[in-house]
């Protein structure tokens, strides 16, 4: 369990760092720090989520493999999703395109 929590925790702290990045360089200055603090909000607020779903599957038969599955889903759908973003305007001015 310490393993996979920590494969966890090491799959989520990038996305952590690079998402307020992305966000910021992309959105207009007026707004930049209201889109950066929604972002992290969201964040709370979907762990806050998590733990009622996980309270919801706390008495049913096979309860880790139901908590863990369920946390696959927004996390296969994100990945997904992150495939269409375009790339930022620093990478693009870092790579010459």
């Amino acid at each position: 369990m310490f393993v996979g929590d920590e494969q966890n925790e090491a799959s989520i702290r990038p996305n952590e760092i690079t998402a307020p990045v992305y966000i910021a360089e992309l959105s207009p200055s007026e707004i930049r720090g209201a889109l950066v603090t929604t972002n992290v909000l969201m964040i709370t607020g979907g762990v806050f989520v998590s733990y009622l779903v996980n309270l919801v599957f706390a008495n049913v038969p096979g309860t880790w493999r139901w908590m863990l599955g369920v946390s696959g889903v927004p996390a296969a759908t994100q990945f997904f999703l992150m495939l269409l973003l375009p790339e930022s305007p620093r990478w693009l001015f870092i790579n010459r395109k």
